[in-house]
């Protein structure tokens, strides 16, 4: 069976862990070390700030801690 990896990032997290950048430049850099884009939801009671899910292939040597 076929095991995924996830993470959350915000437009103030892509920020500050892709030094500045714009969103597409950090949407970019997260395809390019395998993350996939799956969905984007706009936070109505933030400022309109959005939040985007990505998965990728799970790792095998990666453990559950």
């Amino acid at each position: 069976m076929k095991k995924w990896e996830y993470t959350i990032h915000t437009d103030r997290t892509f920020k500050v862990r892709h030094d500045g950048a714009d969103i597409k430049q950090s949407l970019n850099r997260m395809g390019e070390v395998g993350w996939e884009l799956i969905s984007v939801i706009k936070e109505e009671s933030n400022e309109g700030n959005k939040t985007y899910y990505f998965k990728r292939d799970w790792i095998d040597y990666l453990t559950d801690t």
